[in-house]
C-alpha cells in the first residue's frame, strides 16, 4: 500500500568496522550497543513489501563481532550509517 505522506526509506545491513580488540576489560558489545544508540532515529515501523524498518536497538543489531575484530553489523537507514561516519 502507498502512502504518499511517508517517503519510503531503504534498510540495508553495515559491517561498522572498529579495529582490533583491546586486550583490557572492554566490554565491545556495551560499546557497540552505546554507539548504535547515539545514531538510532525515532522512527515509526513501516511496512514496506513484508520488511520492517528497525524501530529499536535490538531490531537493529544484526551481530558483535568480539573475537577476530572489533566491530558490528546492523540494519541502518543511509542517514543513521552517516552519522557513523563522523
Amino acid at each position: 500500500m502507498y502512502n504518499e505522506n511517508y517517503n519510503f526509506v531503504f534498510i540495508k545491513v553495515y559491517i561498522v568496522y572498529m579495529g582490533a580488540l583491546t586486550k583490557n576489560t572492554y566490554s565491545p558489545l556495551a560499546h557497540h550497543r552505546t554507539i548504535l544508540e547515539q545514531v538510532l532515529e525515532n522512527s515509526t515501523i513501516i511496512a514496506y513489501y513484508f520488511y520492517l524498518v528497525p524501530s529499536s536497538l535490538s531490531d537493529s543489531l544484526v551481530h558483535s563481532y568480539k573475537r577476530s575484530f572489533n566491530g558490528f553489523a546492523a540494519k541502518l537507514i543511509a542517514r543513521e550509517r552517516k552519522k557513523l561516519d563522523n
